[in-house]
């Protein structure tokens, strides 16, 4: 089996797959009409998919022999309106692809045509996931992760399952590469906030009042630089606030004040550490401004994603073939975070990163933001990499 011949003879289709998903994003537990739209054409190419977590969908090979694999590909969008100015852009106002799930759907689904047509030469057993919600949790999440990955495995989608393997694009390294990494390869995220009560008055006439907005203001500095101070540098972490909210009008002191943020750990060890920082930080500076500080951490986070370093080791050939030796790269990890950590809780396998950033042509925005966009290039050699996994590597 010539995998890249296949894959190049592929492409178009998976391109104005890819196109189609990008038109019509939903947002994550509301992807009826893109599972719809997967589910007509598995069916099409001979595969009988069975829905899974609400609106995911699962396919199964039935051919005799080898390894039962998994292969897994996100297909929920997000709230943001795109500002590309692509041809098929989203047509859902407000809603878009800009983490390059609709990628990852046309690309698995591309896979999944080449295994029907020659399911004969297939050296495994692949069983398809096509996963929604890996960007939010349902309303009121209490449980750990509780995201589309973990609904998929709660449903069965890892039993009996030998080994698992999920790909993401990446805008923001050049297409052509792919980063292949042992051990921790993206991050933990864990939610908070905090709230702060201080005691409101006349702008005009502070005295007795206690300014929540201020000491807000002076914890978002505090709790930055303080994350950092007694723990080892040469970890990663990330403490970052995303909201502060305070006061009502501008001739008002604020009484009360709410910030809330993520953090990013690569070991849960890290995680504990900073949690606790977050608490210490939050109620001492508070109680110096005669203030009151409660913080809540959400019940649902994610832990790292943690590669098996020997399934690693077992790529890199694969990868090898793909884009060249001196293009897969064992970089750092990323503190982007993601719920396929659910699906290496069961199996060993692997998460790849896959270049999908183009200097030259402009193609350098980062995931989230409105005008995200990828190399269809990449659409290619992810494709590959399912199709070498499925033909030649087995498990």
């Amino acid at each position: 089996m010539d995998c890249r011949q296949l894959a190049a003879e592929l492409f178009p289709q998976v391109r104005e797959w890819r196109r189609h998903l990008h038109r019509h994003p939903e947002t994550s537990w509301d992807e009826r009409q893109t599972s719809a739209w997967l589910a007509e054409r598995l069916r099409e190419a001979g595969w009988r998919p069975r829905p899974v977590a609400g609106t995911g969908l699962i396919a199964e090979s039935d051919n005799a022999g080898g390894k039962r694999i998994a292969l897994r590909a996100d297909i929920d969008g997000l709230a943001i309106a795109e500002r590309t100015g692509l041809p098929f852009a989203s047509e859902n106002p407000g809603v878009m692809h800009a983490c390059g799930h609709d990628a990852h759907a046309a690309m698995l689904l591309g896979a999944a045509v080449a295994f029907a047509r020659h399911r004969e030469q297939l050296t495994c057993r692949p069983r398809l996931l096509f996963q929604p919600a890996e960007e939010t949790p349902p309303p009121g999440a209490a449980t750990r992760g509780a995201t589309g990955a973990v609904s998929m495995v709660v449903e069965g989608a890892m039993d009996g399952v030998d080994a698992v393997y999920g790909l993401h694009l990446f805008s923001t390294f050049e297409v052509g590469t792919i980063r292949l990494i042992p051990g921790p390869v993206l991050a933990g995220s864990q939610s908070f906030d905090v709230e702060i009560q201080g005691r409101g008055g006349h702008a005009g006439m502070p005295e007795g009042t206690v300014d929540a907005l201020a000491v807000a203001a002076q914890l978002a500095v505090s709790l930055r630089a303080g994350a950092a101070l007694g723990v080892d540098p040469i970890e990663p972490q990330i403490v970052h606030l995303g909201i502060l909210e305070a006061g009502t009008t501008r001739t008002a002191i604020a009484d009360r004040a709410r910030l809330a943020g993520t953090i990013r750990f690569l070991s849960l060890s890290r995680r504990a550490v900073l949690m606790k920082k977050i608490e210490d930080t939050a109620r001492g500076v508070a109680a110096a401004f005669g203030a009151a500080a409660n913080v809540s951490f959400f019940d649902h986070h994610n832990p790292p994603v943690i590669n098996d370093p020997e399934t690693v080791r077992a790529l890199r050939p694969l990868c090898e073939a793909i884009v060249g030796p001196a293009n897969v790269r064992p970089d750092p990890p990323s503190l982007a975070a993601e719920d396929f950590w659910a699906y290496l809780e069961k199996a060993p396998g692997a998460f790849v990163l896959i270049g999908a950033g183009n200097v030259a042509r402009g193609i350098t925005e980062g995931h989230h933001s409105p005008r995200f966009d990828i190399d269809e290039e990449a659409l290619r050699l992810g494709l590959e990499f399912w199709l070498r996994l499925g033909f030649e590597a087995g498990a």
